[in-house]
């Protein structure tokens, strides 16, 4: 009974807890939240220096990506195509008004293939699949109109169909500019997750350790199904936060700081397809 009391109390407190977006309040429970609210969002530099693992993560998602591409013009070439003309979309920037800094296009298209005679013999579907991976709008055919690769040519004049290189770099800084927008709120979630377990482990009176940098507390499992180490700082891609505990009160002011600018270069991981995560 004491434990259902317990969870029931904690689901509570989720629902009703949130992060302060002005100067700091003082919660119900013993975790003091302090936020100054960002006035501009975080830009992201020109230079980041990517580790070797992040540029290998972007290499798998820029073949994924060319895989799809490629596929799509060999459609077209099974269906009788000799060239292939590259049609632009009309394309809303949507959230990304920012694009010309990480893009040099921000546009779908589709690729139309024509036989020797000039007949229209297929068309591919839009390119790229999804807007909200702006790093995929960096795989691009090498010309609006090519010869389809070993075909005799129909104009000598056009270049065969190839795929253009991507630099690792800049797709891992595309891809970081995605993430933001679109996963942003799943790191504030975390860390809301994060205050939500220090405060049930203090307002408990659970017994907790401080080693390298994080609380433990392993009285948090008769509440919560996952429990957690809780970094006394932590990294996200738009912020960061640190906390300081008063063991004697068993209180805890948990501040979050705005990164102005993005200097350095998270982690990435692949995980499937084109989109990246990012980690510090």
């Amino acid at each position: 009974m004491r434990k259902k009391l317990a969870i029931l109390i904690c689901a509570i407190h989720l629902l009703t807890g949130q992060i302060v977006a002005t100067q700091a309040e003082t919660d119900t429970g013993p975790v003091t939240v302090v936020w100054n609210k960002p006035t501009t969002a975080a830009s992201i530099s020109d230079i980041l220096v990517w580790s070797r693992s992040s540029k290998y993560e972007a290499t798998k998602a820029i073949t994924f990506l060319k895989g799809q591409l490629g596929a799509e013009i060999k459609k077209i070439t099974n269906l009788g195509a000799a060239t292939v003309s590259r049609k632009y979309l009309p394309t809303s920037p949507s959230v990304y008004t920012d694009w010309k800094k990480f893009v040099p296009v921000f546009q779908q298209f589709v690729l139309v293939g024509k036989d020797k005679s000039g007949k229209v013999v297929g068309k591919s579907e839009p390119i790229p699949k999804s807007t909200k991976d702006l790093a995929a709008m960096l795989v691009q055919l090498n010309a609006d109109v090519c010869n389809i690769a070993g075909r005799p040519p129909v104009n000598n004049n056009l270049p065969s169909c190839s795929i253009n290189p991507v630099d690792e770099s800049k797709f891992l800084r595309a891809s970081l500019r995605s993430w933001i927008e679109n996963y942003s709120d799943f790191e504030m979630e975390e860390s809301k997750y994060l205050k939500d377990l220090l405060a049930t482990c203090l307002g408990n009176n659970f017994k907790y350790s401080l080693k390298s940098g994080a609380v433990r507390c392993p009285d948090n499992s008769k509440i919560w199904a996952e429990n957690k180490e809780i970094p006394l700082t932590k990294n996200y891609s738009t912020f960061k936060y640190k906390i300081v505990i008063d063991s004697k009160r068993r209180t805890a002011v948990m501040t979050y700081l705005n990164r102005k600018i993005i200097d350095k270069a998270p982690e990435a991981k692949n995980s499937n397809g084109s989109m990246l995560m990012f980690s510090y």
